[in-house]
Parts: structure tokens; C-alpha cells; sequence
């Protein structure tokens, strides 16, 4: 019988619900009807704006009969509609010490901006943000160890660089279907000049700590500026890079001293762009895409590889087969040392059709 647990494990199962949902428990008997009070995880969402009255007076119930002085991981996912109402809930639930803060806001009108105390909260931890088009130039958040950012419109890049500048215990960054607001800059601007190695890039250390970097789907406004990013993170261990947009770089270095697992899933507009993947430390390396771009891995550490080429298909209709079986040749033998390699049906079926058409090309060449 769930009676007979205790309230720390009631509590844990609770702070699973969603918080409307936890309220409600209240009914139940005597014993519920206060234990939602002590729920240290709080999730408000509410997409119908018929609802919303209803959901912020709710919220604001939660919030005023707390029991407990700290909030663990708080999440809100609304229409904004009310930006005084939405502020002054985030406001509150920040004045609980809370660590672990998730944020999505669909925007009805002009956005504004967030609490300027939500960038200089010095008790979080984790911060997830969604939608947001409108950050501060700075932030003080400093035991802030994982950011993810998904769908926002970021400042400058200079700026952005000093805001995480501000976050000097960051491990884990994530941005997902980003853009910087002059990324544009990137596609009319005149041609890039030759790329630096990054060794011999003399930058400040922004993310001192950083050993998690994943960017999905992210307009990046200068290939260039991009190599002095991941150089700035000198102990970055796992970089993950889907579907990512070069702008007008010709030329892509990756190179960081602890690296040691890189993720690509390549993005057919990143066609003209050469990456060259360099490392003393790489163990694993995978690679998903049609190869419209030149790798060149200049590493014999990586002991795990994983090359899948996709959109055979389409390889075929645009008559690109010899192009990427010369590619995925140089790449599988810049594997030849790893101990374990896969392989997909597509990949073997591309290689084999490269071999068939040497072969075919040279028996032709013995009957002549």
C-alpha cells in the first residue's frame, strides 16, 4: 500500500508530477494534505491561454505555501502572456535558492527581458532556456555548471562570450537551433581570410572548465571566430557538432589538447568547407552525413570510429558517387588503427560501388 511509505519516498514521487497535478493530492487524506508543501521539484505548464488566469493564480498558491526553503529543480512552460505575471512567478521561485532552472516561453507580442537576477543567481547549478530572444550583456552565475539554450536568439558574439565569462564552473553547453544576431554579417561581408592554425590563436580563456560542447542546428556567423571558440576551451573532452552551418569558412580547425570524443553529423549547406580534425588525446570519433565536406583526421589515438553515410538517394541523383567514395576512402584510412570500426549498409554499399568501378575500369584497361 502507498500508505505505508514514507513521506521522503511520497515526496520523491511527487516531485514527478507535474505541480497542479501534486496539489490535487491534497484530498486524499489528512496525511496528503500538506505534504505537497515539501515537494522540492516544481513543474508549471499550461499552453491554452484560456487557462492561463487560472494557471498563474495556481502557481502562485504553490509558490506561497511552500514548506521547505529551497527549490531543487523548478521548470515553467507557458504562452507569455502576462510578462509581470511570468516575472514576478520566475522572481519568486529564484528566491528559493532554487539549483536546477528550465524556461519556455512562447512569446504573444514583443519580447522583454528576464530578471536580471535569473543571470546572477549564485545558487544555480543548471540552467535550460528555451524560446528566449532578449539576454544581458553579463551574467554572474558562479557555480552554474550546464547551460542549454535552445531556439534563442543570441547577442553579439563578443557579448556572448563575456556573459559565459561569467560562468567560470560551466562543464556542459548545449545550444540547439541557435542564431547570433549578426550572423548575416557572415554571408555579405567580403571573403574570409586564410584560416589560423589554433595554435598559434593568443585568446583569453573564457570557458576555463568546459568539457561538454554540443551545438545543434546553430548558424555560426564566421568559420574563423568558431576556431578560436572551441580554443578557448582547453579542457573540452566530448564536442558534438549536428547539422551546423559554416558561413563562409573555407577552412575548419579542430583542435583542443583533452578531446577525446568528437560526434559530427554533417549538414549538407556546410558544402566547401574543409575540417581538419587534429588530436593527441581522441579516443572515439563518429561521423553521420553525405560528406559534402573534406574531413582530414590527423589522429592515431582513436581506439573507436562510427562512419555512416547517409541520403545514398540522393548521392546518386546528384551524381556525387565518385566525389564521396574518394572521401570515404581517405576517411576509413585515417582509420586504419582504431580497434573497432563501424560501419553502415550504406557506407559498405558506397565502397563497394568504388571498388566495382576501379575494377571495371581496370579489366577494361588489360582488355585494351
Amino acid at each position: 500500500m502507498i500508505e505505508n511509505l514514507p513521506d521522503a519516498m511520497l515526496l520523491h514521487i511527487l516531485s514527478f508530477l507535474p505541480a497542479k497535478d501534486a496539489l490535487k493530492t491534497s484530498i486524499l487524506s489528512k496525511r496528503w494534505r500538506h505534504l505537497w508543501m515539501s515537494v522540492s521539484n516544481l513543474y508549471f505548464e499550461e499552453w491554452r491561454p484560456d487557462k492561463f488566469v487560472m494557471f498563474m493564480n495556481s502557481a502562485e498558491r504553490v509558490m506561497m505555501c511552500r514548506d521547505v526553503p529551497r527549490i531543487e529543480k523548478f521548470s515553467l512552460s507557458s504562452h507569455m502572456l502576462n510578462s509581470a505575471c511570468i516575472n514576478a512567478l520566475i522572481s519568486n521561485a529564484l528566491s528559493f535558492k532554487v539549483q536546477d532552472f528550465s524556461l519556455r516561453l512562447v512569446y504573444v507580442g514583443v519580447p522583454i527581458l528576464l530578471p536580471h537576477h535569473l543571470f546572477s543567481c549564485p545558487t544555480l547549478t543548471v540552467l535550460n532556456l528555451e524560446e528566449v530572444t532578449q539576454f544581458p550583456c553579463t551574467a554572474c552565475l558562479p557555480n552554474l555548471k550546464k547551460v542549454r539554450l535552445s531556439c534563442c536568439l543570441l547577442p553579439h558574439q563578443q557579448s556572448l562570450l563575456q556573459f559565459f565569462s561569467g560562468c567560470p564552473k560551466l562543464q556542459k553547453l548545449i545550444l540547439n537551433r541557435c542564431f547570433w544576431r549578426d550572423a548575416n554579417l557572415g554571408f555579405i561581408s567580403t571573403p574570409m581570410p586564410e584560416p589560423v592554425d589554433i595554435t598559434q590563436l593568443s585568446s583569453t580563456t573564457c570557458l576555463p572548465d568546459l568539457k561538454e560542447l554540443e551545438l545543434s542546428f546553430c548558424l555560426l556567423p564566421y568559420g574563423q571566430s568558431m576556431v578560436q571558440f572551441f580554443g578557448d576551451c582547453p579542457k573540452l573532452q566530448k564536442l558534438t557538432l549536428k547539422e551546423c552551418q559554416w558561413g563562409l569558412a573555407k577552412c575548419l580547425y579542430i583542435s583542443t589538447p583533452m578531446l577525446e570524443s568528437l560526434v559530427i553529423c554533417d549538414a549538407t549547406s556546410s558544402s566547401g568547407c574543409k575540417v581538419v580534425i587534429s588530436g593527441a588525446n581522441i579516443k572515439s570519433f563518429s561521423y553521420h552525413g553525405d560528406l559534402t565536406t573534406t574531413y582530414c583526421l590527423c589522429s592515431s589515438s582513436i581506439v573507436d570510429a562510427c562512419i555512416h553515410v547517409s541520403s545514398k538517394g540522393m548521392i546518386e541523383r546528384e551524381g556525387r558517387e565518385k566525389e564521396v567514395a574518394h572521401r570515404l576512402h581517405k576517411l576509413i584510412m585515417e582509420c586504419c588503427n582504431v580497434k573497432h570500426l563501424e560501419l553502415s549498409p550504406d557506407t559498405l554499399e558506397v565502397c563497394f560501388q568504388s571498388i566495382r568501378s576501379q575494377l571495371i575500369m581496370s579489366l577494361g584497361q588489360c582488355f585494351l
